[in-house]
């Protein structure tokens, strides 16, 4: 069944890590018959039932993360197929400005170049490395929630101080940890999922572009507050620091704060788009990012 997942793919976790599982996978129904043999019958069903609902849980996150994926892929080669008709369509139309003949029976290829900077294939990487997190994270979350039931290891885990953290125990570090490694990830990918889903709503790279930058600064703002809340941060403690920094603002940080909303009308209003040829002081350049 895995064949081709280990054919194809070799460098994966879950690849690497088959000869951990695969003997797991075997000697689990094993122990289950042994354990109905010794009288714990109850205890064998319960864990049977628990062991069904893990593998349905995985392959629907499978079918789901296949179906999603699947849905991206026609949305590319449409997107795809639209550039080559509009590039085709302009061939003609400047080829009948000069008066050239047009071959009419043309073929057209589906060319997966993006001319804006970015093309199709990094974006549908970007998207498959975002979809196959974000299943995978709400497979084992439902797993993990799954298995509470039956087995108190959230419980336990909770319990387990780790030194030299202020109280902080082994479930909210494995919380810590987990946040920071999902939100890297969000805010790294997510511009290839958001240039796709909104590449034929908004024309314009400009907007595109202004779209994602908010959405990686707000999934940065979430990430760095359920981070802070994990870790149990007492904000009353940081009063004197929104002191100095008002402060600051008001005598020194003036220029930064001026720069902060000029970037946001940017990214709201857009008068300057990327691409555009502007000339500042004498020096003229195009426009390739826009932030705050």
């Amino acid at each position: 069944i895995l064949s081709r997942l280990i054919r194809e793919h070799p460098d994966r976790i879950v690849v690497r890590c088959r000869y951990l599982w695969y003997p797991l996978a075997i000697t689990w129904p094993i122990a289950l018959v042994v354990l109905a043999s010794l009288g714990y019958l109850i205890t064998a069903i319960e864990l049977s039932l628990g062991l069904l609902s893990t593998a349905a849980f995985i392959a629907t996150g499978v079918i789901l993360y296949w179906l999603a994926l699947r849905w991206f892929m026609m949305r590319h080669r449409k997107l795809a197929l639209a550039e080559a008709l509009e590039r085709r369509r302009a061939r003609q139309e400047a080829a009948a400005s000069e008066e050239q003949p047009v071959e009419s029976g043309e073929v057209v290829t589906v060319d997966p170049e993006d001319e804006e900077g970015m093309d199709l294939e990094s974006i549908g990487e970007q998207t498959r490395h975002l979809l196959r997190l974000l299943f995978a994270l709400g497979v084992a979350v439902a797993v993990v929630l799954f298995w509470s039931e039956t087995i108190p290891l959230i419980t336990v885990l909770d319990e387990i101080p780790v030194p030299l953290t202020g109280g902080l125990t082994l479930l909210g570090l494995l919380q810590a940890m987990l946040i920071v490694v999902v939100t890297y990830i969000v805010v790294q990918d997510l511009p290839g999922l958001l240039e796709l889903a909104l590449r034929a709503r908004a024309s314009e790279p400009g907007k595109r572009h202004a779209i994602s930058t908010l959405c990686q600064y707000a999934a940065t703002t979430i990430g760095t507050v359920l981070l802070l809340g994990v870790l149990d941060v007492d904000w009353t403690k940081f009063g004197w620091i929104a002191a100095g920094l008002s402060v600051g603002i008001g005598f020194g940080l003036q220029e930064v704060v001026a720069n902060l909303v000029c970037g946001l009308m940017l990214l709201f209003e857009s008068p300057i788009r990327m691409g555009d040829v502007v000339t500042v002081e004498g020096t003229t350049g195009t426009v390739t990012k826009i932030g705050i």
